[in-house]
């Protein structure tokens, strides 16, 4: 269950988007096309707050790397991981939304990354859910397939690790953006390109040192070992 005051600051109360994507979920006839969302079982309001009610899951994948394997994921696992987060993606973005980078003051960083991904309970526990749609932005004109008129200017205060080059220079994310995130979420080495992202505090100087290479060379190394792991017919 997640709750949420009524009353409050605009920019913190972020529940109302969860429910709005959550409702679309539900509402997919396609069950393959939800496989990875939980399930949306209540909602509702007190005089003093808001609640949404949903399925229950177990770790997150960085609770999982962390405290029970202490160790990295093996290859062949990491690329199931990385097949499951990105199919969640592929859907959320299906029903016209992005899940974004971004940060709001005072409010954690929501953000494609391995704490907002998490495995089912039980028989459920290989899938792999998306969690936390508080700052998920719909990107679609009403209910057509139109996108918004980008803007101009877009505030970046997020987590450097997992950000695109769009979001480090402020500038409008869209679909692409989300794959970019993925994309160094589920990297699993750190070369001294990678090095950059975690060492320096300046998000904009990590972009400018060079845009292009880092997104380039993971999207490299991703593909090479998806050709290892997942045989000849991935491209």
């Amino acid at each position: 269950m997640k709750t949420e005051m009524t009353e409050g600051d605009k920019l913190m109360l972020r529940l109302k988007i969860e429910v709005q994507v959550f409702t679309l979920c539900n509402e997919i006839k396609n069950p393959k096309k939800c496989s990875h969302f939980l399930a949306f079982v209540d909602k509702g309001k007190t005089r003093k707050f808001k609640f949404l009610v949903m399925g229950l899951v177990g770790k997150s994948l960085e609770d999982i790397r962390r405290n029970i394997l202490y160790k990295n994921y093996s290859k062949p696992t990491a690329m199931n991981a990385s097949l499951q987060t990105l199919q969640s993606i592929w859907d959320l973005h299906d029903i016209g939304y992005l899940h974004r980078q971004s940060f709001f003051k005072m409010l954690p960083t929501v953000d494609i990354k391995p704490q907002n991904f998490a495995i089912g309970l039980g028989h459920e526990e290989n899938i792999i859910y998306m969690l936390d749609f508080g700052i998920a932005r719909k990107y679609r004109i009403g209910d057509t397939k139109q996108v918004k008129v980008a803007r101009l200017s877009v505030k970046f205060l997020g987590t450097i690790r997992f950000a695109s080059r769009a979001c480090h220079l402020g500038v409008e994310q869209g679909r692409k953006d989300d794959l970019e995130a993925w994309l160094y979420m589920v990297r699993k080495h750190k070369t001294k390109i990678f090095a950059l992202f975690l060492h320096n505090s300046d998000a904009v100087k990590v972009v400018q040192t060079n845009p292009s290479i880092t997104f380039t060379h993971t999207l490299r190394c991703f593909c090479n070992s998806s050709k290892k792991h997942c045989g000849p017919k991935v491209q």
